[in-house]
């Protein structure tokens, strides 16, 4: 639904919006994945009520219009499902030693994910440790396989450090803490190719400059990150697309307040072409550049093909990108255009998070949002990072949108295919969810004016469904809970 709305389908979306109040329900007996569940539905009902509810009017039922009376009611509506729905999510989370019940608000929801996220650091030590296998035992978190993977079964708990860091105004310790010591390992995994690939893909350069959208790889290879073995002894020369999430999140970290600015000097370590695990001091110019280099890895799965749409994934040669047969089906995933899209709204604007910068005025019922929906950028703000990066991110994101259109378009909807490497490549007649709400959300995004959504005031969860960056760090939690504690001391203190 949030997708229709970024879109600006406002009757397609006020049909969908009156089918949760008419229909929806989740009082009923049926087995669920908990984490898609969460992402997918939940994520999905909290992001569109994050969006619509501030438009509402401040009035009283018996003031309001009957118009007004009936999105008041959609939205109610959605709120008492996602309520329904998170309550029966709970019970899969481990119980809070102390269970907490603040006065402001039902602090359960905030307890049960803070729970499992220490409970982690405490068995696992993330924040010294870094990387953590992607199999563990529920009972005690032991090791149940021994891979270290930021691709599949691995990627989203490193985004979710990330963007709950975010989520809570960047002020949660232990969450730094924790993303500081995965950073410090990242180059344990980053791995790279002796020369630039050979894609079978016509090569832009021979009629548009690099800033217009070929790849330029300096005459270096492919950076790209391997999975490996809990030990650090064995790495495994493949990467999976959904580890594309990651230059996106790096490009994300390097405006915030987590490391040094570029503008600020670095370690010499950090300078290292190679990537290497000798730089320990992790800054925004070492993260902006390995961004920059596993972005290009990431495109490069794509033009790789002859279609122009990535396998799941693929491995890596000493000299070369080589196709992995288990993984040559493609399922549309976002990764890489969600990556772009953060790329292009980024580039060139180091002081993205701290920078003061003008909500738009509300113009309509249909477009004027709160500030945390959308902004304006200065032009001189767009012409200093078009002059940086040039448009190639963009150029990159269209190519791959119209190798889409070619390839995915079906009667109803865009299909999975069964061999992207294949052409005409054969279409599965399916289509995931993550299509529609994080593909195409990125696509609209990517060629969005800059600041059209703004990443300083919103958080994407993991299936592209828009959460609001919490003032103050929220009402619950770690962020809180030491908030009060420091108040009480000060208060006892005078």
């Amino acid at each position: 639904m949030d997708t229709l709305f970024y879109a600006g389908l406002h009757d397609e979306l006020d049909r969908a919006l009156q089918w949760v109040a008419d229909n929806l329900s989740f009082n009923r007996h049926y087995s669920a994945n908990v984490f898609e569940t969460t992402i997918r539905q939940l994520g999905g009902l909290l992001g569109i009520y994050s969006l619509l509810k501030p438009t509402l009017p401040k009035k009283e039922k018996d003031k309001m219009t009957d118009e007004e009376k009936r999105r008041a009611h959609q939205m109610d509506r959605v709120l008492e499902e996602a309520v329904s729905l998170g309550g029966r999510l709970l019970k899969s989370f481990p119980p809070t030693v102390t269970p907490r019940q603040w006065s402001e608000s039902d602090c359960s929801y905030a307890e049960a994910a803070e729970a499992t996220t220490d409970l982690i650091e405490r068995r696992r030590q993330v924040s010294r440790h870094g990387l953590i296998p992607t199999h563990l035992k529920p009972q005690d978190l032991a090791t149940h396989k021994g891979t270290i993977s930021l691709g599949g079964g691995g990627d989203s708990f490193y985004e979710y450090l990330a963007k709950e860091w975010i989520l809570t105004g960047q002020q949660d310790a232990l969450l730094r803490a924790m993303l500081l010591g995965f950073l410090r390992r990242l180059p344990d995994v980053v791995s790279k190719t002796s020369r630039p690939p050979s894609l079978p893909q016509p090569d832009w350069s021979k009629t548009y400059g690099d800033r217009e959208g070929r790849i330029n790889y300096g005459g270096q290879g492919l950076v790209y990150v391997a999975d490996l073995s809990e030990r650090g002894r064995t790495k495994s020369a493949r990467m999976g697309h959904l580890a594309c999430f990651l230059p996106g999140m790096l490009m994300l970290l390097a405006r915030t307040s987590l490391v040094w600015q570029p503008d600020e000097p670095p370690k010499a370590a950090c300078h290292d072409r190679s990537f290497a695990p000798a730089c320990h001091k992790i800054d925004g110019a070492f993260l902006e550049r390995l961004a920059d280099e596993l972005c290009k890895t990431c495109v490069s799965m794509y033009f790789f093909t002859q279609s122009g749409l990535p396998p799941e994934g693929v491995r890596f040669s000493d000299s070369d990108i080589q196709r992995d047969m288990s993984q040559r089906n493609t399922l549309l995933r976002p990764e890489t255009v969600e990556s772009l899209a953060y790329m292009i709204e980024l580039q060139g604007r180091p002081h993205y998070f701290t920078q003061d910068r003008q909500a738009k005025a509300a113009t309509s019922d249909a477009s004027g949002q709160k500030e945390y929906i959308f902004s304006t950028v200065t032009e001189e703000e767009e012409s200093a990072a078009v002059r940086e990066w040039g448009v190639r991110y963009r150029n990159w994101t269209w190519k791959i949108f119209l190798a889409m259109i070619k390839w995915a378009k079906g009667a109803h909807g865009f299909s999975a295919l069964a061999d992207p490497y294949a052409v005409p490549p054969r279409q599965t007649n399916t289509m995931e969810s993550f299509v529609i709400a994080e593909t195409f959300k990125y696509f609209l995004i990517a060629f969005s004016p800059p600041s059209t959504v703004r990443l300083d005031k919103l958080v994407f969860n993991t299936e592209a469904h828009p959460l609001p960056v919490l003032p103050d760090g929220g009402k619950c939690g770690r962020v809180a809970r030491h908030k009060r504690r420091s108040q009480q001391t000060v208060s006892e203190t005078t």
